[in-house]
């Protein structure tokens, strides 16, 4: 069975995207079910940063959809807009088995925010979404 890493490089090639070095790595580096994607930022200092952009997450997607072993999700710190939720949106209503979704200090604003409450309202087995760190519950004082 191909690894992740193989996984994504081969979606890449089918969505016709570039290859991210730094998600092919925290892909190859992940262990237990836990894919670690955050970005510059993160208070992990020993952990070397990996950027995620919004045209990053249809390979990242199809490669994660059905996966069946990664519970624990981390896509904190990153620019991903209101596009990409979007595109997350689809993984959280595909992906059976992820229990946490870290999205701590995005880009993203209030129709992102929407765009995946309703994902998480049909995916009602994920345990916990962090979303906290955008401009949008900073704003509105959350």
């Amino acid at each position: 069975m191909a690894t992740m890493e193989e996984q994504y490089r081969g979606a890449c090639t089918e969505t016709g995207s570039e290859v991210n070095e730094d998600i092919a790595r925290c892909l190859a580096e992940s262990t237990e079910g836990v894919v670690d994607l955050r970005g510059k930022g993160s208070l992990r200092p020993l952990l070397k940063p990996c950027r995620v952009t919004d045209q990053d997450l249809p390979a990242l997607v199809q490669v994660l959809g059905n996966n069946t072993s990664v519970t624990d999700l981390s896509l904190a710190y990153q620019p991903i807009t209101d596009a990409g939720c979007t595109t997350l949106a689809q993984l959280v209503e595909k992906n059976t088995t992820i229990q946490k979704l870290s999205l701590r200090s995005n880009s993203f604003g209030p129709a992102g925010a929407e765009q995946l409450a309703a994902a998480l309202q049909v995916r009602f087995l994920c345990c916990l979404a962090e979303i906290s760190g955008h401009l949008v519950f900073d704003a509105a004082g959350l």
